[in-house]
């Protein structure tokens, strides 16, 4: 009877870890930038930049990204803030007034094309952008568009992927709102 318990005990911790693993594994977050992307003018109003050259799905994106689910120490999904360590804040890049362009991708899924604004910029973007003079201790929130007042992405806004909210979930990073 011991040696079954022993057993039994035995292979309930293997495999029990080894579930655990595979679990924390399951879900995964990052906001890569693009090699070599760049936005560009597209429409009637050349102040608003509509598109980048590469598509999304087969854009070429640097191997690590600029900020991964290990940075992220809160995500407020329904004020679209994102707070992350100091090693993130020193990595995000200082944008020229046209942006740089990124790739959110949840779960190995590219969700939406982004950019890294800047608020001295005169230029409009019509993709979400994190704000890089925005940044109060870490915290940034990723915005419908540029300029922060006009929201022009009423329909259809990427930031309410529902791919993006299950993987930060999974990872424990959701803040919890009060009601």
């Amino acid at each position: 009877m011991k040696k079954l318990l022993i057993f039994v005990l035995i292979f309930l911790s293997t495999f029990g870890c080894k579930a655990e693993v595979q679990k924390e594994l399951k879900h995964s977050f990052g906001i890569y930038l693009i090699k070599e992307g760049k936005f560009t003018e597209v429409g009637k109003d050349p102040y608003y930049l509509k598109s980048i050259k590469v598509d999304l799905h087969k854009a070429e994106l640097l191997k690590k990204p600029i900020i991964s689910d290990k940075d992220i120490v809160e995500y407020d999904w329904e004020n679209h803030t994102l707070t992350v360590n100091a090693e993130a804040v020193a990595r995000i890049p200082q944008p020229s007034s046209f942006g740089i362009p990124f790739v959110v991708v949840a779960d190995g899924n590219r969700c939406y094309v982004g950019g890294f604004w800047t608020m001295v910029s005169s230029v409009g973007c019509l993709h979400p952008i994190i704000e890089v003079n925005d940044a109060k201790d870490g915290t940034f929130r990723i915005r419908a568009g540029y300029p922060r007042d006009v929201n022009l992405l009423k329909e259809n806004d990427p930031r309410f992927d529902e791919r993006i909210k299950k993987s930060l979930k999974g990872l424990g990073k959701l803040k919890a709102n009060k009601k």
